[in-house]
């Protein structure tokens, strides 16, 4: 398949799915709120588009043949995952002015409350079925 094809397919389908998790999180609103997510009028959450592309592209270069170097290799890409999330999060903050998530009620919770053991984990899971499913 054409990598660019397959990056945007990758793109739209976790673009989709960050907007059905975000929705099922923080509830069904208004339709403003709905379909206006950073100005697209469409359900679409671009950040977890680039997440999701950044999870694959990465998820290429690790080995399967150990499993210790399998495990490493989702420790990192989990690792990255969550070091953008807090920097996404700051920079987030300095241009809203606001903070736009906050996992403060999670486990242990750190760099200013934009990431916490809880997504740590939960981007490990994450990462973990889509290393298993594309190294199928």
């Amino acid at each position: 398949m054409n990598p660019y094809i397959k990056y945007t397919i990758i793109f739209l389908v976790f673009s989709i799915i960050g907007w059905i998790y975000e929705n099922q999180i923080h509830g069904i609103v208004a339709y403003d709120t709905l379909f206006d997510s950073n100005g697209l009028k469409m359900p679409l959450l671009t950040i977890y588009g680039m997440g999701g592309m950044l999870i694959l592209y990465l998820s290429n270069f690790i080995s399967t043949d150990k499993p210790f170097e399998l495990i490493i290799g989702i420790l990192i890409i989990t690792t990255i995952i969550n070091v953008l999330e807090c920097i996404i999060g700051q920079l987030s903050y300095r241009y809203n002015k606001y903070h736009t998530w906050s996992y403060r009620k999670l486990t242990l919770p750190t760099c200013n409350d934009y990431v916490s053991l809880t997504t740590f984990v939960g981007w490990m899971a994450v990462i973990s079925v889509i290393v298993g499913i594309t190294k199928i």
